[in-house]
């Protein structure tokens, strides 16, 4: 896959959504990204952490969506969704997944009456297209970005010389941390990375972060180490070009 591709499947365009997503996951790592995602689409979500919470939101709250891991404490997610329907639940639940799922176990899950199945870490564009399918959309455009001021711009370029500099001893950090398998040490380069690199136009770098954190924390490894290594590419590009690594200033 070359990088072009692989930054477009990172970066979707955003679409511009109203409607309400009931969030049912108790790992807080994946339940904090997975509402990042939905956020940033103008969609609100209620996080809740096991199944008996998700009977009693439904009981008192309108949703237009569920997302339900299958693995939660109390009650299981299929035993939830068992529940539901015997209640006479009718909106769209979707499983929430491991990524290592077989196409069978996905049938299953289907007959046991989810609507479909989302693996762990979504994509972003299966994640878009389950949105899109049961919210309001409520434009085709990319949700248009805030205007920053000119003292926040030349803010950022006068700090933007620290920031190279930092993330050139990040990527040396990276790469010993790599070869020596430190994966808590990987995981917090980058936590930082993710939350650093957007603010001086790296977007790709804090996706790509982000998406390495995510299979790094959902324990998905060999996922984990090719995006690592995108991650090692994309500094790499940035501290040789600025613009190299799509940058949108």
């Amino acid at each position: 896959m070359s990088d072009n591709n692989y930054k477009q499947s990172l970066n979707p365009a955003t679409p511009a959504l109203r409607g309400s997503v009931l969030l049912a996951q108790h790992n807080a790592n994946i339940s904090s990204d997975i509402i990042h995602l939905i956020e940033a689409t103008g969609a609100k979500v209620t996080l809740v952490e096991n199944g008996q919470r998700v009977f009693e939101y439904t009981l008192a709250t309108e949703f237009d969506l569920i997302l339900m891991d299958i693995h939660m404490p109390l009650l299981d997610g299929i035993e939830t969704l068992k529940g539901l329907r015997q209640l006479g639940y009718g909106k769209p639940v979707y499983a929430l997944a491991n990524q290592a799922i077989s196409r069978e176990q996905i049938e299953k899950y289907r007959q046991f009456g989810f609507k479909g199945v989302l693996a762990k870490p979504i994509e972003l564009f299966t994640l878009y297209e389950v949105l899109q399918q049961h919210l309001s959309l409520l434009s085709q455009q990319v949700i248009p970005k805030y205007e920053i001021s000119d003292t926040l711009k030349a803010k950022i370029a006068e700090l933007k010389p620290k920031f190279l500099a930092s993330l050139k001893i990040q990527y040396e950090q990276l790469i010993e941390c790599v070869e020596h398998n430190d994966l808590e040490q990987i995981g917090k380069i980058l936590h930082i990375l993710k939350g650093s690199a957007g603010n001086f136009g790296f977007n790709t770098l804090t996706d790509v972060a982000n998406s390495a954190l995510i299979s790094l924390r959902s324990e998905h490894f060999d996922n984990a180490s090719a995006l690592i290594a995108k991650v090692l590419i994309c500094i790499s590009k940035i501290l040789s070009d600025e613009e190299s690594c799509g940058p949108q200033n």
